[in-house]
């Protein structure tokens, strides 16, 4: 069996909570027509759920917060710090604090002075309401500016107060405890997940 890194969205997603609970998106129906019918799918998922995931019935993995924090990812390289520094789960949260034109989308991101902020004033929605509302935090390379409560994650080239842009992060951030070069993750979960054992 063969590994590919993909950006496509799964159909279906697992995450597994600080409890261990499992989050599904997708929701059950999505895994099983995906399983009764035999379709190959993926799931998105903590690098240590992998092995058994794949060996139980994925095709594959999307693992999205391990490969923003390789030397080949366009990320800023504040935020791919702030992914190594983060302790775990506990310095994450699942928001709508963010939603730069996407309203009421749930997101799990690092915390940080602006979601602080913005939980200080009782999370309020959109508006004049919101500290810092229009405030612009960051520029990208083109110049275009980047408003506080935006979606955007932070790439190379943009300039500001990047720690408190959208941080995207699973909760698996814990275990990314460096940046290596992408060639080396890969093949790392290869060999965790037995992938490169005679006939997988």
């Amino acid at each position: 069996m063969r590994m590919q890194a993909t950006t496509t969205t799964p159909l279906f997603a697992a995450t597994l909570r600080p409890d261990r609970s499992l989050r599904l998106a997708g929701g059950w129906v999505a895994f099983a027509i995906a399983f009764v019918v035999a379709v190959p799918f993926l799931l998105a998922v903590e690098g240590f759920l992998l092995p058994g995931l794949v060996a139980f019935v994925a095709a594959g993995a999307a693992l999205g917060t391990r490969f923003v924090a390789t030397r080949e990812s366009r990320a800023h390289p504040e935020y791919k710090a702030a992914l190594v520094a983060a302790a775990g789960a506990g310095d994450t949260v699942l928001t709508l604090c963010f939603d730069g034109g996407w309203s009421q989308a749930a997101h799990r991101v690092l915390r940080n002075a602006t979601l602080e902020a913005w939980e200080a004033y009782g999370c309020p929605a959109p508006g004049p309401q919101r500290p810092g509302e229009g405030e612009v935090l960051a520029r990208a390379a083109s110049s275009e500016p980047i408003l506080r409560y935006a979606d955007t994650a932070p790439r190379a080239g943009m300039t500001g107060r990047i720690a408190e842009m959208c941080l995207y992060a699973g909760t698996g951030v814990g275990a990314v405890t460096g940046i290596p070069p992408a060639a080396e993750v890969v093949a790392r979960l290869a060999a965790e997940a037995g992938l490169n054992e005679p006939g997988r």
